[in-house]
């Protein structure tokens, strides 16, 4: 995705030409990127970015909708990177990756002022849904780039012809919610003074649940899905009257366990990062 776009305003020399070049990368790039709050299953309290809308790659087995999550593992000060990838008509399950999934960075050589093109070493693992998750990734490794591309073979439903599918995914490791990201993990900004955005969270008078403040009630976590028909809102407490911190699709597959009367605290089960409340009516209890 970046090797002509990067080659062709890659400057001779200079200290600052991967930044320079990573800034303008993410300025020229049409994919928006989303910051965000959240207490993962695996990972711990985070904070991590998203695309705003997902990647759609059409396929045999019909449209693959992809997601990327960056994330900073607050406690190791470490970068995760999360993948998910489903059929359209299927949001609920998972498509597994046939092999591990390939980062290449894109960087300039200022031995012999072309593009540098590398792949980064990761360790990956794939859950039950066939999400793929490497971590321990260092903030600065990956700010070496100018540009990295996810390169991922998919498997497809049985039956389907072929039986995988090419995903290509591209990570900026200048945009500004990557530059965010980092920052929590202990790396000074490439923004100077400039604010970096603020987390796509509840507005500021509504409270939020945190791993620190959120009840933790003796109940077991239990297996379930969210409604079978319509969007279902997770809220930051267990109430009406508190934000709306995302909206799910039906059938989502998540843990919950019991808050306080009808309300039910929840968290991922394997995919997106989910942390906070829904009401008992919203939830198909396992």
């Amino acid at each position: 995705m970046c090797v002509a776009a990067c080659a062709a305003a890659a400057p001779s020399r200079g200290d600052d030409a991967t930044v320079n070049l990573g800034k303008r990368r993410a300025a020229a790039s049409e994919v928006e990127w989303e910051l965000r709050e959240a207490n993962h299953p695996v990972l711990g309290p985070i904070r991590f970015t998203a695309r705003k809308a997902p990647a759609v790659t059409a396929s045999a087995g019909g449209k693959i909708v992809s997601q990327a999550y960056v994330s900073c593992q607050k406690q190791a000060g470490r970068i995760a990177i999360e993948l998910t990838n489903a059929l359209e008509s299927n949001l609920a399950g998972g498509l597994a990756p046939s092999q591990a999934p390939r980062l290449t960075c894109y960087s300039t050589d200022l031995r012999d002022d072309s593009m540098g093109i590398r792949d980064l070493a990761a360790k990956w693992a794939t859950n039950q849904l066939g999400d793929s998750l490497a971590r321990g990734l260092a903030v600065a490794d990956l700010r070496r780039c100018i540009s990295i591309e996810i390169l991922q073979e998919v498997t497809l439903p049985a039956g389907a012809s072929p039986p995988s599918q090419k995903v290509v995914l591209e990570l900026l490791p200048y945009d500004r919610s990557f530059d965010a990201v980092a920052v929590a993990c202990g790396e000074k900004t490439a923004y100077g003074a400039v604010k970096a955005p603020v987390p796509a969270a509840a507005p500021a008078a509504a409270p939020v649940a945190t791993a620190s403040t959120a009840p933790q009630p003796a109940a077991a976590w239990k297996n379930a899905r969210t409604a079978a028909k319509g969007q279902t809102n997770v809220r930051a407490g267990p109430g009406i009257a508190t934000a709306i911190v995302v909206k799910l699709d039906p059938n989502t597959p998540l843990q919950v366990q019991h808050a306080k009367d009808d309300w039910w605290r929840v968290r991922s089960s394997g995919r997106a990062p989910v942390n906070g409340y829904i009401r008992e009516d919203r939830l198909q209890i396992e």
